[in-house]
C-alpha cells in the first residue's frame, strides 16, 4: 500500500523531530534553503525546561510560564506542554542526547530568569541545541529524503487545501505539509538568530491565506555579546543563572533594584540595558563569580576566543537583540493551521504557549511537544486518506518575472525596525515604517511578483510590515511589546489576540478564559 507523503520545510528541532517520528510510516521529505545544520535550534545555548527536581512540579512550571508571558496564553496548550516535558526529556535521553549529569547520574538542572526552581536541563554545557539537532539528524539519516539549498517559494492549494510546495527547483506535492522555518531575527540590526531566520514560513502561509497572530510580541534577548560594536554571539541567560551580573562602566549592578535582580524576565532586563545605552553608557556581564567558565560555558568561551575578546577583566560587553517571536502562524493544539493539511511547528507557529514574552528554555520544549502532537494528528488523519504520497514534478508553474523588482534595501529595513519597531515603540515611529513599506504591499503579497532570488528579501519586507501594523493596533504595553505612548498593561487587552490575514483588516479576538 502506498504511504502518505509529508513535506517538512525547515530543519530546526521541530522539523527534525517531526521527520524522525514520521519516517517509519510515511514518505517524508525535508526542505531547507541552507544546510540541515543551519538553524536557530542549533544555536540554542541555555537548555530545555522541565519540572524534574523533587521540589518542582508542572504547576510551578505552568505558573512561571504565565507570569513571564503576562497571562497572554492559551492555557490549555501551556498545560499540555509543561506536563509532557519530563517524559520528553527521558525520551530524548534514550534517543542519545548527551545531557549533562550529576555524579549520581541524575540530570544537572540549571537556573534561568523568571523560573522559581532549577529546571533547565542542558547538554555539553551550553550547547544543548546543537546536541538535540545532531542527535535527530543522526536518527533521520537514510530514513527521509533531504533537499538542501532549496527555497520554498509558495504553497500550492487545490480546493482550498494545501497539496504541496513550489520550490526554486521543482514542484512537490504531498498529503501533508509542515512549516518549521523558525523566526524573524534578521529583520533587526542586532539578533541572536541564524542568518536564515527571515520570516519565510510566515510569508508563505500568509500569502496562501493562513491566519497569523500575535506578531507584535517580539522578545529581545538582553545579552548579545558585543565586540567593537558588532554582535559576535549570544551570552546565555544561564550565565546569570550561575551568578553573572549585569553592571555598568562603574561596576554598578544595574538590576539591583528589581526583586529578581539579574534573573528578571527578559523584556524587563532588555529595556533596562536599552535605557543605559540610549544614555550613551555601556553595559557588561560580569562573569568573575563563575568557576571553570570555559568548562561550564564552552560555546560562549569559544565565541569570545574567535572574536578576540579578552577575558582577563571578566567583563563581557552586551546589548539586547531580536531573539524570538511569540507570534506567527496561528495553530491549534495539534499544530494545525487555518488551512487544511497545513501544519506549523516551532518558532514560526503561534501555539499560545509563550504569551507576550517567552519563558527562558521553553522554545526547544515547544518544538518537541507540538511536533509530537502534530505527528499524532497526521497519523489519525492518514487513516481515512486516499494517499497521494510524494510527487516530484520537474515541470514547474513558476510565473515569476525574470526582471527584478526594485525593493527597499534590507540594511535600511533593519535600521528602521530597530529604531521604530524594536524594544520601545510609539505610534509615530510605527507609522514611519508602515508608510515607508505600504506602497510595496500589493507586490509583497503576491507570490508571482518576484524572481525566485528575491523571495527572501520580499518575505522580510512583508513580515516587517505586518509586525508594525499589529504593533500599531495594540494600544498597550505587554511583555515584548512596549509602547512609550501606552506604557501600561490594559485590562481590556488581556487575552486579546490580533489576527492577521491577507486581504482582511486586522481583527481583535478574545482568547479562552483562564483555567
Amino acid at each position: 500500500m502506498a504511504r502518505a507523503g509529508v513535506i517538512i520545510i525547515g530543519s530546526g528541532i521541530a522539523g527534525l523531530m517531526a521527520a524522525h517520528l514520521l519516517a517509519d510510516d510515511f514518505n517524508v521529505i525535508v526542505l531547507t534553503k541552507s544546510k540541515l545544520t543551519t538553524s536557530n535550534s542549533k544555536l540554542a545555548q541555555g537548555g530545555i525546561a522541565a519540572a524534574l527536581h523533587p521540589n518542582d512540579n508542572w504547576k510551578k512550571h505552568f505558573e512561571d510560564t504565565l507570569r513571564a508571558g503576562y497571562g497572554h496564553h492559551l492555557e490549555h496548550n501551556v498545560e499540555l506542554m509543561v506536563k509532557r516535558a519530563p517524559e520528553l526529556i527521558t525520551y530524548m535521553a534514550n534517543l542519545g542526547v548527551p545531557f549533562d549529569r550529576t555524579k549520581t547520574q541524575g540530570f544537572k538542572l540549571g537556573m534561568e530568569g523568571a523560573h522559581q526552581e532549577r529546571r533547565i536541563v542542558h547538554a555539553d554545557g551550553d550547547q544543548t541545541g546543537k546536541a538535540f539537532v545532531m542527535t535527530l539528524l543522526e536518527k533521520i539519516k537514510g530514513r527521509v529524503e533531504v533537499m538542501e539549498k532549496t527555497e520554498a517559494l509558495s504553497l500550492v492549494k487545490e480546493n482550498g487545501q494545501v497539496i504541496g510546495v513550489q520550490t526554486d527547483k521543482c514542484l512537490l506535492k504531498a498529503d501533508f505539509t509542515i512549516i518549521a522555518t523558525g523566526g524573524i531575527g534578521q529583520l533587526y540590526t542586532y539578533t541572536s538568530n541564524a542568518r536564515t531566520t527571515t520570516g519565510d514560513g510566515m510569508a508563505l502561509a500568509y500569502r496562501a491565506g493562513a491566519m497569523l497572530s500575535d506578531l507584535e510580541f517580539i522578545q529581545f534577548h538582553p545579552t548579545l555579546l558585543l565586540h567593537q560594536e558588532e554582535v559576535v554571539g549570544l551570552a546565555s541567560e544561564a550565565l546569570r543563572g550561575e551568578g553573572a551580573r549585569l553592571v555598568d562602566e562603574n561596576g554598578f549592578a544595574i538590576m539591583s533594584e528589581h526583586p529578581n535582580k539579574d534573573l528578571a524576565p527578559r523584556d524587563v532586563v532588555s529595556r533596562k540595558i536599552y535605557d543605559y545605552q540610549a544614555a550613551g553608557k555601556k553595559v557588561f556581564l560580569d562573569i568573575s563569580s563563575i568557576e571553570k567558565f570555559s568548562e561550564r560555558f564552552p560555546q560562549v568561551f569559544q565565541i569570545c576566543q574567535r572574536a578576540g575578546i579578552k577575558l582577563d577583566t571578566s567583563l563581557l560587553e552586551v546589548a539586547p537583540g531580536a531573539h524570538f517571536i511569540s507570534g506567527g502562524i496561528n495553530t491549534n493544539e495539534h499544530g494545525e493551521t487555518s488551512l487544511p493539511a497545513l501544519y506549523a511547528l516551532g518558532e514560526v507557529a503561534c501555539t499560545g504557549v509563550h504569551g507576550a514574552n517567552r519563558l527562558a528554555s521553553n522554545s526547544l520544549l515547544e518544538g518537541l511537544v507540538f511536533a509530537e502532537r502534530a505527528v499524532l494528528d497526521i497519523r489519525e488523519k492518514a487513516k481515512s486518506l486516499h494517499f497521494k504520497g510524494l510527487q516530484f514534478l520537474l515541470e514547474t508553474d513558476l510565473t515569476q518575472k525574470e526582471e527584478s523588482v526594485k525593493l527597499p534595501s534590507l540594511e535600511h529595513l533593519r535600521m528602521m525596525m530597530t529604531q521604530f519597531a524594536g524594544i520601545k515603540r510609539t505610534e509615530a515611529g510605527l507609522k514611519k515604517v508602515i508608510d515607508w513599506l505600504r506602497p510595496y504591499q500589493p507586490w509583497l503579497e503576491q507570490k508571482s511578483s518576484f524572481a525566485p532570488k528575491q523571495m527572501e528579501e520580499a518575505n522580510q519586507l512583508l513580515i516587517a510590515l505586518l509586525i508594525c501594523q499589529s504593533a500599531l493596533a495594540r494600544t498597550e504595553s505587554r511583555g515584548g511589546h512596549f509602547r512609550l505612548d501606552y506604557p501600561k498593561e490594559q485590562e481590556g487587552w488581556l487575552k486579546t489576540t490580533l489576527e492577521v490575514k491577507i486581504n482582511q483588516p486586522i481583527r481583535k479576538k478574545k482568547q479562552l478564559i483562564s483555567l
